[in-house]
């Protein structure tokens, strides 16, 4: 049965990546490159770094490198460095980065498929595989890279919503990017 599962999860994870796949090669883009642009239409402000790309995707930082100098030179990301401290460089997709992610994922046929599935089979399958990633996060020696509203350093305050880890104001969109400063909450 656990076997099982785990093949299941393999093969949903690999049909998305297909459909990535077929999404890049339709912009002329290796997968990687389109893998990079992916995580940096999700990551907050203080994730959208080179390091953080290579610890997120799980590559060299070589190859980390020439996809950005490719993403970079085909147009779909810039470099900005950090105004506070300029050992800092900051990725951010341009508007043709922005537009292949938004036009090609999530993958249509997918959300269609969730689409199809009642709101309590969407929010069982939201709570068990969210409670399957957590665990899986704790239990390994990787980077957890949640969503911000989820961490323990996450604040709602009178004047909106701020990071105390980081003593950062955040905007509503930012409380649901992936931040590679995560910490998960304790279960209540």
């Amino acid at each position: 049965m656990k076997n099982e599962l785990v093949y299941t999860f393999e093969r949903l994870a690999n049909l998305l990546k297909q459909e990535a796949r077929t999404a890049s090669t339709k912009s002329g883009l290796q997968a990687v490159q389109y893998d990079a642009l992916l995580y940096l239409s999700r990551c907050n402000r203080f994730s959208n770094t080179p390091i953080a790309v290579t610890e997120y995707l799980g590559l060299t930082k070589g190859t980390v490198s020439q996809t950005i100098k490719v993403l970079e030179r085909k147009g779909y990301v810039t470099k900005v460095k950090d105004k506070e401290d300029k050992r800092l460089t900051h990725l951010n997709l341009t508007s043709e980065g922005a537009q292949l992610i938004s036009s090609s994922y999530p993958p249509p046929d997918f959300i269609s498929v969730l689409d199809n599935q009642s709101k309590s089979v969407q929010a069982l399958l939201s709570n068990v595989v969210h409670q399957l990633l957590s665990e899986y996060r704790n239990a390994s020696d990787n980077r957890a890279f949640g969503e911000c509203r989820y961490c323990i350093y996450h604040r709602q305050t009178s004047k909106g919503y701020r990071c105390s880890l980081l003593s950062q104001p955040l905007n509503d969109d930012e409380t649901l990017k992936i931040c590679r400063e995560f910490s998960e909450r304790e279960v209540e």
